[in-house]
C-alpha cells in the first residue's frame, strides 16, 4: 500500500523551524534553549520577567534564567558559574545555565525557503549570513536555530571545526533541513 502526505502536511515541520528569530554557533551541541541563545546584556535598573535571559557584560561562558521577576539592582551581582545555581540581582533571581554561543544573528521570515526536498518530500533552506560578530571565543562546530519569543531550541546542525576569536566575524553558510516522503 503506498502512502501519501501532502505538501501542507511535509510543510507544518518546516514551518516551526522557519519560524525561528535567532541562528547560533556554539562551541558544542546545545540541547537547551540556554545552550543555544544569545542572551540579552544585564542592564542596571531594569525590570525583569521570569524566563528573560540575561548575560553579564562581559561574558563567561553562562546565561542566567529570571527565575523571580523583579528589577536588577543598581550594579551587577557575583554571577554563579554552577548551573542551576542562584543568585539575587535586586528584587529578581537569576539561575545560571550552561551557554555554548560563539557568535549569533537574527533570523528573519525571508530568510527561509521551503522547496521540494533533494531526495523526495520538502526541505526548508537557511540563508547564508556574512560578518556574524562573534562575541566569544572558541571553536564553532554546531548552528542553532532558536525562537526566543518562546524560548525553544528548535533546530541543531553539525559544521566544520573553526576556530573563533571574540572581535572577528564568521560567514555561516546556507544550510537546510529535510523531510522525506513516507514510505
Amino acid at each position: 500500500m503506498g502512502k501519501f502526505s501532502a505538501i501542507e502536511v511535509l510543510d507544518a515541520p518546516l514551518d516551526v523551524v522557519a519560524a525561528s528569530n535567532q541562528q547560533s554557533v556554539c562551541s558544542a551541541q546545545p540541547l537547551t534553549f540556554f545552550e543555544g541563545v544569545d542572551a540579552d546584556a544585564r542592564i542596571d535598573l531594569a525590570a525583569v520577567a521570569v524566563d528573560d535571559v540575561l548575560r553579564p557584560v562581559v561574558r563567561n561562558g553562562f546565561c542566567y534564567q529570571v527565575t523571580t521577576e523583579g528589577v536588577t539592582g543598581a550594579a551587577p551581582p557575583v554571577y554563579p558559574v554552577t548551573p542551576g545555581d542562584t543568585v539575587a540581582d535586586g528584587s529578581a533571581v537569576l539561575t545560571c545555565r550552561v551557554n555554548y554561543v560563539l557568535a549569533a544573528v537574527a533570523m528573519a521570515g525571508g530568510d527561509f525557503v521551503k522547496s521540494a526536498g533533494s531526495v523526495s518530500g520538502r526541505r526548508v533552506t537557511m540563508a547564508q549570513k556574512q560578518a556574524v560578530p562573534i562575541t566569544a571565543s572558541g571553536t564553532g562546530n554546531h548552528v542553532a536555530l532558536v525562537d526566543r519569543s518562546l524560548g525553544l531550541l528548535l533546530e541543531v546542525t553539525t559544521c566544520a571545526d573553526k576556530i573563533m576569536s571574540a572581535g572577528d566575524s564568521v560567514t555561516i553558510p546556507a544550510w537546510s533541513d529535510e523531510f522525506l516522503d513516507p514510505v
